[in-house]
């Protein structure tokens, strides 16, 4: 039986499609992925990768968590640290009641390289000038060139003035850490205060 690959335009409309293959581009034609478990509902979602209709690799929004708001930190300059303690490299005064949010979901993106290793961290409240206050998120790094990284935590619940701060650690005999372009931004979850 001869199969026609419709290379031509055709309206298909009525008519069944037997066998539509994967997907390729953006604009091909697609079908549902009815496989695959769907990844769990997290933070403010995720549309997904994947070429197909309803992909597996999307994710819907947490349940009962609408954004209320999000306040951005911005620090455009290159700090280094070399071996030894944690040191500050960047520190936010924040109304954290601004948002009217009990709790917050913080993300954090810089570009950093280090050699040999360098960990990055947020820290909220502690003692101003001082590389203290509770870990909120980090990451780290062993390239040498600078890459662009971000994590995202849970939620935190401050309130009030509090201090916001950006820290590093260089990790080994000699090493150097640096970090440039850093961003937070705090996204205020709704619920009751």
């Amino acid at each position: 039986m001869a199969t026609d690959v419709a290379q031509r335009d055709l309206k298909h409309a009525g008519f069944r499609i037997a066998n539509l293959g994967d997907p390729k581009n953006a604009a091909d034609a697609t079908k549902t992925d009815n496989t695959s478990v769907p990844k769990p509902n997290a933070g403010t979602g995720s549309p997904g990768q994947s070429l197909l209709a309803a992909p597996a690799d999307h994710v819907h929004p947490g349940t009962g968590q609408a954004t209320v708001g999000s306040l951005q930190f911005d620090d455009l300059g290159q700090q280094s640290v070399s071996a030894g303690a944690e040191e500050m490299v960047a520190e936010f005064v924040v109304d954290f009641d601004e948002l009217d949010a009990p709790n917050m979901e913080v993300s954090f993106a810089a570009l950093v390289k280090a050699s040999p290793e360098g960990r990055f961290r947020v820290r909220v409240g502690g003692t101003p000038g001082n590389p203290d206050g509770t870990l909120v998120t980090d990451f780290g790094t062993t390239s040498q060139s600078f890459e662009q990284k971000g994590s995202v935590a849970g939620t935190i619940t401050p309130s009030g003035l509090g201090l916001l701060k950006v820290t590093a650690l260089a990790i080994g005999a000699n090493a150097v850490a640096h970090i440039r372009s850093k961003s937070v931004t705090l996204t205020g979850i709704a619920g009751n205060r």
